[in-house]
Order: C-alpha cells, then sequence, then structure tokens
C-alpha cells in the first residue's frame, strides 16, 4: 500500500472505459520474436487511445501546443500527494464547538469581574458563575466551564496576536492605526 493511499486520501475516479486496463495474449514483456512485435505495436496503438481518452477526460484541448504538459501536470496532482495543495488549516478533530460568538468574551468577563470583586480564584469564580440562576451559566455543567475557559483565553489570545500583528505591518507601511486610522481628516469632509 503506498504512503499516498494510507493517508486516507484517495485519487479521482475514471470513466469506466479507462479504469480497466487492456489485455493482450500475445504481448510479453521478456519476449521476442513478430508475436512480441506485433502485440507491442497493438499495446502502443491501445495506450495513445487511451491517452487521448484522458485528454478529453481532463479537458485538455489535443491541438494546444503544451497539451502533454498539462496531462502531465493534471496526472501528477491526481495521484503525487507532493504535488497537491491542501488548506493550511486541517479541520480539527472531534465535536463542532456549540457556543454562539461572543459566549467566550461573556465567560472571560464574568470570571474576571468575580476575580476583581471577591479576589477569588477561577474555579471559585467559576462555581460561584453556576449556581447563580441568574448568572446564564447554571445550564452548563461546572466540570466543563474551566475547559471552555481555557479555550476562551486561548482564543483572545490568538486574536489579540492578530492585531498585533496586523497593527504591526500597517505601522511598517506608515499609516496610522487604532482610532486615528478611522478618524477622517478635515481635508476629507
Amino acid at each position: 500500500m503506498s504512503e499516498f493511499e494510507k493517508s486516507g486520501r484517495k485519487r479521482k475516479k475514471y470513466p469506466a472505459d479507462l479504469e480497466k486496463p487492456s489485455f493482450d495474449p500475445f504481448f510479453d514483456h521478456n519476449g521476442f520474436g513478430i508475436l512480441h512485435t506485433i502485440a507491442n505495436r497493438g499495446a502502443t496503438a491501445r495506450q495513445a487511445e487511451v491517452m487521448f481518452r484522458l485528454l478529453k477526460h481532463y479537458k485538455i484541448d489535443p491541438e494546444g501546443s503544451d497539451c502533454w504538459l498539462n496531462l502531465a501536470l493534471a496526472l501528477a496532482v491526481n495521484h503525487v500527494p507532493a504535488m497537491q495543495t491542501l488548506p493550511i488549516s486541517q479541520p480539527r478533530p472531534g465535536r463542532k464547538a456549540k457556543w454562539p460568538a461572543g459566549r467566550y468574551h461573556d465567560l472571560l468577563r464574568d470570571v474576571g469581574n468575580l476575580r476583581k470583586k471577591f479576589g477569588i480564584s477561577d474555579m471559585e469564580a467559576l462555581q460561584r458563575l453556576h449556581h447563580d440562576p441568574t448568572s446564564g451559566w447554571s445550564k452548563d455543567t461546572i466540570e466543563s466551564l474551566p475547559t471552555r475557559l481555557r479555550e476562551a483565553r486561548r482564543a483572545h489570545k490568538s486574536s489579540e496576536n492578530v492585531r498585533i500583528y496586523e497593527e504591526e505591518e500597517i505601522a511598517k507601511k506608515g499609516e496610522p492605526f487604532g482610532p486615528l486610522r478611522s478618524t477622517p481628516s478635515l481635508d476629507e469632509k
């Protein structure tokens, strides 16, 4: 089994007439003589016919000057894993997140407020939020809240890093950023 097959990716399917190999009882790779020569010519003719069917399958103009190069590239992309381009972020295994947008931010805000107000740990703040029916966190399990808080901090840190990167890129270009960026100048009014 090839590495390509082990990776779980499947090659594209071909039409039925291109899926089956052709068999010739007289064709022998090690053979000599007139029968071998005739069989070899027949195999070459069949292979040439298949090549033109492949051009049609990949929608490549057989009259084009680069048709054979285009066919070689199409076949390579279809069969050679190193020629394939995959998205940078692979789908992560597991269940999809069900929290609506902004819920992580709400959890961070509520835990931060309780920690400031009472000087307590994250776990104590999460327990207070969970036991308070007016907070909106009572329907979540106490076991899941520490994980959600960790995910919220990770998402917040990631978005903060993106914001810092964007500001650095803008600063390199010499453009203003932050509140100055959206403020129209007096000339524009």
